[in-house]
């Protein structure tokens, strides 16, 4: 088997044995992926030492390079590896042997055949050289050429792929591949629309109006704009059918599988002309928090639609709706905001938060309302829902809503509720529904099973956990949920770096996840690097005190110090786990691993 080295995403070499090659860091890999990506080619030692040691004076730049050269042969020399060949003026690395994703890539992508062009989108694992830092100004800009053109290739290759998915009616890889370019561009609104039909061709009603809000939030933060004439004007066509007797039952259906939510303009008992302009903003950031929520649909916000569009969706709006409203109070440099949320319509607050802001957190209040309002709002209408589905005999139910009773199940972590979690899940996917989230609970209950020792036959509860997380971003890509539970999927499967690639797309999808900002921390646990878990685990609890995980995330946090020697905090973490819940064992072992410290 070839040696392989990966340019696309973090720097990795494997040897043919699959086993991964510890090459020095910085310099001495990018010096490899400078020969890499031109194998049998003869560099110049003067290129090669102006290109990492441009700001250096020439001698001292040339022994630099003899030095890193010296250290990148004793690395190779017994790994079965390319060799590298230098003489006096140049150094080259023989290509026999040696397989470079960047150049799979770009040769599939050339390709005139659409599965190559398949091919290449899955060599495409990130940017090039993505997270190598390296202080020349030189290399630094080599890089950035290299990027700008294997990432515009490769959105290219995507736009060429969806267009044939299109041509040939496969409706799967058409949302596939729309949901890539709009992880690369989310402003690209000809991809929403793309989106749109194709959800309204298959009866996901609720699907479409969310992608509409995905498409007016994107517009409306990164550009202030509102969405073109021709994406009104198919949601416009989308609602006028609404109420058509012949979609009547399926809108129903597609409605009932989510929660949808209304968020009412803030009323402001103040008189100043910037009081109601920030009531204005906090709705809006509250909007735009939720609308990256994979488990909520929003009423589409009158401001993104004229009122005809207003009229027609007035009943789905209504189907499953939450209100959240507030009343905003200015009084010097402090905001404070009344939060309250009832049920749809008329119904009285079942929840109230009440929120002041400094003048400083002001700056920023997408931030603020992604981390200090929106998870509460989600904690306390997951918690009606689950009240709701309780009620209902599973019979009743769609994957959706199974899916909210599996992932309520799983977030208690014993045996019993994993077990049943993993009963819901497949019965919700026998269900003829969008059951992305039934999917995912599916293969995290499958992966924490496996961690607890609790599932029958490791390596096939790992290979139906990644079958199912794929299967979830297969009806879902920019669910981040999914991603991150595919990187679990890939942790205990041993591979750290496909883990952080997928926790890390989950993350791009919404940083405000807990989630999955705890199962970074995991990740980072399970590589060696504990302080930097510490930041991400406390940063979960920042995010969301309420998630119903916590106290695992709480518990990673313990063993995490249980690491580093700081056994007291280990304790103390490991008391404050298991308050939470006196059930999971790990919690018990850690305490007394840190007692007998």
């Amino acid at each position: 088997m070839a040696a392989e080295a990966r340019l696309l995403g973090r720097f990795v070499l494997q040897a043919g044995t699959g086993e991964t090659i510890a090459l020095p860091p910085g310099k001495a890999c990018a010096l490899f992926a400078a020969l890499a990506i031109a194998p049998n080619h003869c560099q110049s030692r003067e290129v090669l030492a102006t290109l990492l040691w441009g700001n250096h004076p020439d001698r001292r730049a040339r022994g630099s390079l003899r030095f890193t050269l010296t250290m990148l042969r004793k690395a190779l020399v017994h790994s079965g590896c390319p060799s590298l060949f230098a003489d006096k003026d140049a150094v080259w690395l023989d290509a026999i042997g040696l397989r470079v994703d960047a150049l799979e890539f770009e040769t599939l992508a050339s390709s005139e055949r659409a599965n190559d062009w398949e091919n290449a989108v899955d060599r495409y694992q990130g940017d090039f050289l993505e997270g190598l830092t390296v202080r020349s100004e030189p290399f630094e800009e080599w890089v950035r050429d290299h990027r700008t053109r294997l990432r515009d290739r490769y959105e290219r290759t995507l736009d060429k792929l969806l267009a044939h998915a299109q041509a040939i009616a496969q409706e799967e890889l058409t949302v596939r591949m729309a949901q890539r370019l709009l992880a690369l561009d989310p402003l690209r609104e000809d991809v929403h629309r793309i989106l749109i039909r194709n959800f309204r061709r298959q009866g996901r009603i609720a699907a479409a109006l969310k992608q509409y809000e995905l498409c007016a939030s994107s517009l409306r933060a990164e550009l202030n704009a509102k969405p073109g004439r021709e994406t009104i004007r198919l949601v416009e066509d989308l609602c006028s059918n609404l109420t058509q007797s012949g979609h009547k039952k399926k809108v129903q259906q597609s409605a009932s599988t989510v929660c949808r939510i209304r968020v009412q303009p803030f009323q402001t008992v103040a008189e100043k002309k910037s009081a109601s302009d920030l009531a204005v903003s906090f709705v809006e950031s509250i909007r735009f928090a939720l609308a990256r929520s994979s488990d909520f649909t929003l009423a589409i916000p009158s401001d993104f639609r004229p009122p005809e569009i207003e009229m027609a969706a007035a009943g789905l709006s209504n189907e499953a709706g939450f209100v959240v409203s507030a009343a905003l109070t200015v009084r010097d440099d402090v905001a404070e905001a009344m939060i309250g949320l009832a049920e749809a319509p008329r119904a009285p607050c079942f929840w109230t938060g009440r929120y002041s802001f400094a003048s400083s957190m002001l700056e920023d209040l997408d931030s603020v309302t992604s981390v200090k309002i929106v998870p509460s709002i989600c904690h306390f209408i997951r918690q009606k829902q689950l009240q709701r589905l309780r009620q209902i005999p599973f019979s009743e139910l769609d994957s959706s809503q199974l899916g909210l009773l599996a992932r309520a199940e799983v977030e208690k972590m014993t045996r019993t509720s994993l077990d049943a979690a993993v009963g819901l899940t497949r019965r919700a996917s026998r269900a003829a529904t969008d059951g992305s989230l039934a999917w995912s609970m599916f293969a995290l209950a499958r992966v924490f099973q496996i961690r607890m020792g609790w599932a029958d036959k490791r390596s096939g509860a790992l290979s139906e956990a990644h079958d199912a997380a794929e299967q979830a971003l297969s009806l879902d890509f920019r669910d981040p949920i999914a991603h991150g539970v595919l990187g679990l999927v890939h942790l205990w499967s041993g591979s750290h770096r496909l883990a952080l690639n997928s926790i890390n797309r989950a993350l791009a999808f919404n940083p405000a996840s807990a989630d999955v900002m705890h199962w970074k921390g995991l990740v980072l646990d399970f590589s060696g690097e504990h302080e930097r878990a510490i930041e991400h685990h406390l940063k979960a609890i920042d995010l969301d005190s309420l998630h119903g995980a916590a106290f695992a995330t709480v518990n990673a946090l313990s063993g995490a110090y249980y690491e580093l020697g700081d056994y007291e905090q280990a304790a103390a973490c490991a008391r404050k786990s298991i308050k939470l819940n006196p059930r999971y064992r790990r919690s018990h072992a850690v305490l007394a691993a840190s007692l007998a410290e």
